[in-house]
């Protein structure tokens, strides 16, 4: 058993110092990981806020009804995303839309002329956002972290955005409801403008990896060339 026990252990440190490794030798795998401690931070703290958010505009909320359009924008923006998906030329691209499109509305959720149906329609589109989130950071994700160490450094960024939702949530009594999305339309610009750096770094790996492969046909060829 202890034999056991020693080799789990020394297991799951190996795959920790690999997944250091790639972080520091990776920077889109960072981003990746960085995007994805912004975005789902602000959402858990929506998650949080929705209701005294709403509850000030219709004391009378019916909280399951509403809950239930909820989850009726997350499926429409899920069974949407293979439909947007091909429009674009690469999943990031889009990804990187509804990330910013979810910043827009949570930020004009939180000026203080907001109505309630521009509210509760702006949290509904935030809903449609999320549903496109998680297939699309899915997609992105198996692309650029290598299996091995994927769920290590998924488990590693959960540290910041746990971090970033109990910041928040210990000091709902002392900060306005407004305040909070504001916080939150910040972190998922920030998420936004991290994804579009990765586009970019994606776009400069591929162009490497293309010039580097015209090259190697270029040598490949130069004998029969000169023949020729």
């Amino acid at each position: 058993k202890g034999d056991i026990e020693g080799g789990v252990a020394g297991s799951e440190r190996s795959k920790l110092v690999m997944a250091l490794q790639v972080l520091a030798s990776d920077k889109k795998v960072l981003l990746l990981g960085c995007i994805q401690s912004l975005f789902e931070g602000a959402m858990y703290i929506f998650v949080f806020m929705w209701t005294p958010k709403l509850n000030r505009f219709y004391p009378d909320l019916p909280h399951g009804q509403v809950f239930g359009c909820f989850m009726a924008c997350l499926m429409i923006g899920s069974a949407s995303f293979p439909f947007l998906n091909s429009l674009r030329d690469k999943t990031a691209a889009l990804l990187r839309d509804a990330i910013l499109c979810g910043a827009v509305v949570l930020g004009i959720a939180s000026l203080g002329f907001a109505t309630g149906p521009v509210t509760a329609g702006c949290f509904f589109v935030f809903e449609v956002v999320c549903g496109l989130y998680f297939p699309g950071i899915g997609i992105v994700k198996s692309q650029y972290v290598s299996e091995e160490v994927r769920a290590t450094i998924y488990n590693l960024f959960r540290i910041p955005l746990n971090l970033i939702v109990c910041i928040v949530l210990a000091n709902i009594g002392s900060i306005p409801d407004d305040i909070i999305f504001g916080v939150c339309g910040i972190l998922l610009a920030s998420a936004a403008i991290l994804q579009h750096g990765f586009i970019i770094l994606a776009n400069m790996h591929e162009e490497s990896l293309l010039s580097g492969a015209a090259n190697h046909v270029g040598s490949e060829l130069s004998p029969y060339n000169d023949i020729l």
